[in-house]
C-alpha cells in the first residue's frame, strides 16, 4: 500500500452526491445492456465476492489435485482441460485451447528421495534442475570433492568413476564445457553432480528446456541447500567416507509438445467486438506445486469470470480470460497470442494481469488520459475492505518492463527492504513497475509487456500485504499453505469489477503518450550515464579473445520493444537494456557472463554451426531468453 498519497477519488457522505455516484458507477458496470439495474449489479457482484466466493476452491484443485505445472509437462496439459472444463462449467463460451509455441523435449518429475548412509543416517532435502537427467533406479555411492581443475578428472579418474561429485563452484577453474569434453574423452561416469544452493535454506526451481532427444543429459545434478551441502563437504574435508543414496525419478517424453493458451470469455453486447482481456500464465516452476506463481493469479481470474456470470452481468465489450502457457521459459503464451491476433491488438480496450504472488491487489496504474476512466471504475473498490485499500497512482507512462522487485528476497541484492515490501524500498510502489532507481534493481516481466508492447494498455495489478513472495517464488515453498484466502477473495472480487467497469465505458480507454519517456526519462534513455565497474568479488572471471566478444555483438530481444543491446570494445564487452545504463560483463567461461553491478548472469546460446542464436538472462531464478535479431 503506498503511503502518504491522496487520494485521486474522494468519497464524502453528502446525499446528493452520493445519488450522483450510483448513478455514475451503474453507468460504468452496466452499460446499455444489463440484465438487472446498476444498483442491483453492483450489489451482487461484491455480494457474490463476498460470501460465496469460490476462490480457494480453485486453487486447490489446480495445486494439490493436478500439482506443478511445468511447461511441456503433462501435469500443464492437465490443467489446461480442467481449466477449459471449469470454464464451461461457468457458462463462458468460445471456450477453446489455442496452440501458441512447441517444446523440444518435454519433462515429468516423479517422486525422488536423497540421504546420507554415512557417516551419519540423514534424509537430505533437495531438487533437480527441470530438463535433468534421474537415476536409473536407487544408485549408493561414496562422495568425493570435486576437481578445481580440468586435469584433475585424469589425475584423480579412478577415484571419480561412479562416484558422487560434491562440486564447489567457487573452486572450479576453467569453463564447464571443458570439464565436459574431457570427462568424454576419459569415458568417465559419474553417480551425480552435488552443488549448493545460492541460500542455506531456499532451494530454486530452474532448467534449460533447450535440449535435444538424441543428446539427452545423462548425469544427475542434485541441488541441496547450502547448508546441507556444507555439512556433507565437512565430513569429507575431515577425511571420513561419506555415502550418499538417491532415487531421482526424472522423465523426458520425446518432442515437439504443444503449449497451449487457455481461452474463454462472456460476449460482449453492442461493443462486442472489442474485448477486455484478463490475464494469468498457467505454468508454473516444478520444484512444488505452483500456487504463488501463479496458481493465485490463475484461480483469481478464473472466480472473476464466475462471479460475473452469476451476477448476470452483460458487458457491453467481450471480456475474454486467457490463461498463458510457457510463461517461465519466455512468455511463449502472451508472445504466441499477440502474433497469431495482431488484428485484434486495435480492439483490445485494456489487459488485466496477475502475477505478482498470493498478496491482494491494491491498485493499477494509469496515465493522465485514463485517470478520470478510473476514478469512475474504481472508487467503489477504494471502500470494498478498509484493510485492503485500493489506490490509483497516476504516471506519465506505462512500463514497458519493470526493474522492479518481483522477487523481493532479502537475502540477495535489490531495491527491496529487508521485510519484502515494495513500499520500503526506494520509490516506493511506483518502484514496483517503473524502477527504483538502484542499478541493482530486478529485471521482472510478465505477459501484459508484450501486449503493451503492441501498443495496447496493459496493466500488472499492484499487489500489497503481508505474505514473503520472495520465500515462496520459484522454491520449494511454492505451496498452498502459502496464499491468504481473503486475500485471494479480495483480488478476484476486484478483477471481475475492473474488467466489467473498463469492458462498459463508452469509449476504449485511451492510448495518448501510453509508452512514451518523460522528457528526464528521454534524456537518460538516449545518453544513459556509463559507469566504470570492476569485476564483481567473489567471482572468478577469465579474460575472452576479442575474435570470440565480437560474435556476441548484436541486438536481442525479451519482447517487442525491450531490447538489449550488446557490443564489443577490444577485449571487453557490454550490453544496455532499452532504457537503462550501459554496463560491462565480466566473461565466467566462453558462454557464460556476469554482472558488477546487478545480481544476474548471462548466458550466449549457440546452435550446432556455433552461431549465436539467442541469449538467456539468469535473474533472481527467472530465465529470460532473448531472440537476437542481426
Amino acid at each position: 500500500m503506498r503511503k502518504g498519497r491522496e487520494s485521486l477519488v474522494t468519497m464524502r457522505s453528502y446525499s446528493g452526491l452520493m445519488i450522483v455516484i450510483i448513478f455514475i458507477i451503474s453507468g460504468y458496470l452496466c452499460g446499455t445492456s444489463a440484465l438487472v439495474d446498476g444498483q442491483d449489479l453492483q450489489e451482487r457482484i461484491l455480494t457474490i465476492g463476498r460470501n460465496d466466493n469460490r476462490v480457494m476452491e480453485h486453487l486447490d484443485h489446480l495445486t494439490n489435485r493436478i500439482g506443478p505445472r511445468l511447461t511441456g509437462s503433462d501435469n500443464l496439459r492437465n490443467a489446461c482441460e480442467w481449466a477449459l472444463d471449469r470454464f464451461q462449467s461457468f457458462g463462458l463460451t468460445n471456450v477453446h485451447l489455442e496452440k501458441c509455441a512447441e517444446m523440444p523435449v518435454g519433462f515429468n518429475r516423479g517422486q525422488s528421495y536423497g540421504s546420507i548412509m554415512n557417516p551419519v543416517t540423514q534424509d537430505l532435502h533437495f531438487t533437480t534442475p527441470a530438463w535433468t537427467a534421474g537415476t536409473s533406479g536407487r544408485v549408493v555411492a561414496r562422495a568425493v570433492m570435486g576437481p578445481e581443475t580440468v586435469d584433475e578428472l585424469e589425475t584423480r579418474r579412478s577415484e571419480f568413476q561412479g562416484s558422487w561429485i560434491v562440486w564447489d563452484p567457487d573452486k572450479k577453474r576453467g569453463r564447464s564445457a571443458e570439464y565436459l569434453k574431457k570427462g568424454q574423452e576419459l569415458n568417465l561416469t559419474l553417480a551425480g553432480v552435488l552443488i549448493p544452493s545460492v541460500d542455506d535454506e531456499l532451494l530454486q526451481s530452474f532448467g534449460n528446456y533447450l535440449i535435444e532427444w538424441e543428446a539427452l543429459p545423462e548425469t544427475p545434478v542434485i541441488i541441496l541447500p547450502g547448508q546441507e551441502w556444507k555439512e556433507i563437504a565437512n565430513y569429507i574435508s575431515e577425511n571420513e567416507e561419506v555415502v550418499l543414496a538417491f532415487d531421482i525419478r526424472n522423465y523426458f517424453k520425446k518432442g515437439p509438445i504443444p503449449i497451449y493458451n487457455v481461452v474463454a470469455e462472456i460476449p460482449g453486447t453492442d461493443l462486442a467486438h472489442e474485448y477486455v482481456i484478463v490475464g494469468a500464465h498457467l505454468d508454473s516452476w516444478d520444484g512444488a506445486s505452483g500456487a504463488c506463481d501463479n496458481g493465485t493469479g490463475v484461480a483469481a481470474a478464473m472466480e472473476a469470470a464466475r462471479i460475473l456470470m452469476e451476477s448476470g452481468a452483460r458487458p457491453r465489450r467481450t471480456i475474454r480470460f486467457i490463461l498463458f502457457g510457457g510463461h517461465e521459459q519466455g512468455l511463449f503464451g502472451s508472445k504466441g497470442y499477440v502474433a497469431d491476433h495482431s488484428e485484434l491488438m486495435p480492439q483490445i480496450s485494456a489487459v488485466l494481469n496477475m502475477d505478482y504472488g498470493s498478496d491482494y491487489i491494491s491498485g493499477i496504474l494509469a496515465t493522465e488520459a485514463m485517470v478520470e476512466d478510473f476514478e469512475g471504475i474504481f472508487s467503489p473498490v477504494r471502500t470494498l475492505n478498509q484493510d485492503m485499500p485500493f489506490d490509483i497512482e497516476q504516471v506519465d507512462r506505462l512500463p514497458l518492463y519493470s526493474t522492479s522487485c518481483c522477487n523481493p528476497n532479502p537475502r540477495t541484492p535489490s531495491c527491496a527492504s529487508g521485510n519484502g515490501s515494495p513500499e520500503a524500498s526506494p520509490g516506493g510502489k511506483a518502484a514496483l513497475h517503473a524502477g527504483c532507481g538502484s542499478t541493482r534493481a530486478a529485471f521482472c516481466m510478465s505477459d501484459h509487456m508484450v501486449f503493451l508492447g503492441a501498443g495496447v494498455p496493459s496493466f500488472m495489478w499492484d499487489q500489497s500485504g503481508d505474505t514473503p513472495y520472495w520465500r515462496c517464488h520459484h522454491t520449494q515453498f511454492d505451496t498452498y499453505d502459502m496464499v491468504v484466502p481473503e486475500y485471494q477473495k479480495h483480488s478476484a472480487t476486484v478483477i471481475a469489477w475492473g474488467a466489467l467497469g473498463i469492458a462498459n465505458l463508452d469509449h476504449m480507454l485511451s492510448r495518448e503518450h501510453l509508452t512514451e519517456s518523460s522528457p528526464a526519462t528521454q534524456a537518460d534513455t538516449r545518453k544513459p550515464a556509463a559507469q566504470k565497474t570492476q569485476p564483481p568479488a567473489g567471482r572468478k572471471v577469465i579474460e575472452l579473445d576479442p575474435e570470440i566478444l565480437r560474435t556476441y555483438a548484436g541486438r536481442y530481444e525479451f519482447v517487442p520493444g525491450i531490447i538489449l543491446s550488446v557490443k564489443a570494445e577490444g577485449r571487453k564487452l557490454y550490453s544496455q537494456l532499452t532504457g537503462q545504463q550501459e554496463l560491462e560483463m565480466y566473461a565466467e567461461s566462453e558462454t557464460d557472463f556476469c554482472y558488477a553491478l546487478i545480481d544476474a548472469q548471462l548466458t550466449f546460446v549457440k546452435d550446432g554451426r556455433g552461431q549465436v542464436t539467442h541469449l538467456v538472462l539468469h535473474q533472481n531464478g527467472i530465465d529470460q531468453p532473448a531472440t537476437r535479431l542481426d
